[in-house]
């Protein structure tokens, strides 16, 4: 059940986020459980083969950025979603794209007021 909607993410940060919550836990049940809650709580979007091509073009024009992260950021920037909360630095170099530390608990919490 979907009650507000707390930002937004594309399907493939769904299996990161499952990915990482295993090797944390080590245990499937509870990631899949995690990502599930996660899942509920966001808007998902589906990454197209033109997000795919951006990322890629993303991808080769940064020494810092790796694939996936390229791919996130094209997803959000083909949806007009400027801020993205990560804590790679790879983010600060990519035009139209805010990097938010979620480390930095009152640029965070500022999120809540977009």
């Amino acid at each position: 059940m979907r009650s507000e909607l707390h930002g937004e993410v594309s399907a493939d940060l769904l299996q990161e986020f499952c990915h990482q919550r295993h090797r944390q836990t080590r245990d499937r049940a509870r990631a899949a459980a995690d990502t599930r809650d996660l899942a509920d709580i966001v808007t998902v979007h589906d990454v197209t083969r033109a997000d795919a091509l951006m990322g890629l073009d993303l991808y080769a024009g940064s020494a810092a950025l790796d694939p996936i992260d390229a791919f996130f950021a094209a997803t959000a920037l083909r949806r007009g979603i400027d801020t993205i909360v990560s804590a790679h630095r790879a983010f600060e170099d990519i035009p139209g794209l805010r990097r938010v530390d979620p480390l930095d608990e009152p640029a965070v919490t500022g999120l809540r007021d977009l």
